[in-house]
């Protein structure tokens, strides 16, 4: 599965949220470089009752991974991720190296 995710980037960082409904915090990893994230997770069933007869099943099972490109230099390694709600929000400083420095030039 590939959860939809949205993305927005601030003065300062870019920030990520990912739809990943009854996804507990110990199944879900991410990973983040400096040119992007990834997160996995896995949606498991509550628990098997073999005398349930389903009418309808549509709740999708089983793992979800989404990888995701930052669209400017950041810092990964001030990188922090909370989940909420079903909603995983990874939150990546801009790069200050990548941030040109103004520089007087002279008139020739």
């Amino acid at each position: 599965m590939e959860p939809a995710v949205e993305m927005a980037e601030t003065a300062d960082a870019i920030v990520v949220k990912a739809q990943v409904p009854g996804v507990h915090r110990d199944d879900l990893s991410v990973e983040i470089t400096a040119e992007g994230f990834t997160f996995r997770g896995e949606l498991r069933p509550e628990t098997e009752e073999p005398e349930k007869r389903y009418h309808r099943q549509e709740i999708c099972y089983g793992t979800l991974r989404r990888t995701v490109s930052f669209p400017v230099a950041v810092d990964s390694d001030k990188a922090v991720a909370s989940l909420k709600d079903g909603v995983l929000l990874v939150t990546v400083p801009k790069s200050t190296a990548g941030k040109a420095k103004p520089v007087k030039v002279e008139v020739a």
